[in-house]
């Protein structure tokens, strides 16, 4: 299957799920002051369609905001 017959919807998915699962560890390592502030006991929950909200009508496409 070519990146053109993938629904625009999959396209970005590895990456949505590498960042939920690699996130806090990313962070420790590569920003530690940054991991420092983030209370990691307190459960949180990923916003990636909130972008989209801002701009309904905008067209979808080949952008890392689409999901």
């Amino acid at each position: 299957m070519s990146q053109s017959q993938i629904p625009n919807d999959q396209i970005d998915a590895p990456w949505k799920i590498a960042i939920q699962i690699f996130l806090e560890p990313f962070l420790r390592l590569c920003f530690p002051a940054v991991h420092a502030l983030i209370d990691w006991s307190r459960p949180f929950r990923f916003l990636d369609t909130e972008l989209r909200k801002l701009a309904p009508d905008h067209a979808q496409g080949g952008s890392l905001w689409t999901a």
